[in-house]
């Protein structure tokens, strides 16, 4: 319940202020054009990332032979949690959904955390080579031989 009591305030908070800019500076009409250039925008940005992720996914399927769905599900959902913020009306959520889709630093920020929560396999350090193991030597091209013959 008290996160419904969240939304519930914090939606009539970007009301408010929709309401206030547009009666303070007599934007009406700029304030739902804003609203709705904002709205297509983050229509527009996860269209386009469903399909920068399902090519850059093939890309590393035939590269690499195994995708790294980590990293590249973790700037897919920033982007679509961003355009998803746009879509919805309100200066706040579209400052954030702006900051998600624009800000490169806060896409590092949030890999570091990813790396930091996914558990490490402790490994184990080589073992030394026994002294009997290791045969001296030297190494021969057989190209250099038949060319000086």
């Amino acid at each position: 319940m008290p996160i419904f009591a969240f939304f519930v305030l914090f939606f009539f908070l970007e009301l408010f202020l929709m309401v206030m800019t547009a009666i303070e500076y007599d934007w009406g009409w700029g304030v739902f054009w804003f609203e709705v250039a904002t709205a297509l925008l983050g229509i527009a940005l996860i269209r386009h990332n469903q399909e920068l992720t399902m090519r850059e996914m093939f890309q590393q399927t035939a590269g690499h032979g195994r995708p790294n769905l980590s990293l590249t599900l973790l700037k897919s959902a920033r982007v679509t949690i961003g355009g998803i913020l746009l879509i919805l009306p309100g200066f706040i959520t579209d400052s954030i959904g702006a900051a998600l889709v624009i800000l490169p630093g806060l896409h590092s920020f949030l890999l570091g955390l990813l790396k930091s929560a996914t558990p490490r396999s402790p490994r184990k350090p080589p073992k030394p080579e026994a002294p009997g193991r290791i045969i001296e030597g030297e190494v021969e091209d057989p190209r250099e031989n038949s060319e000086n013959r």
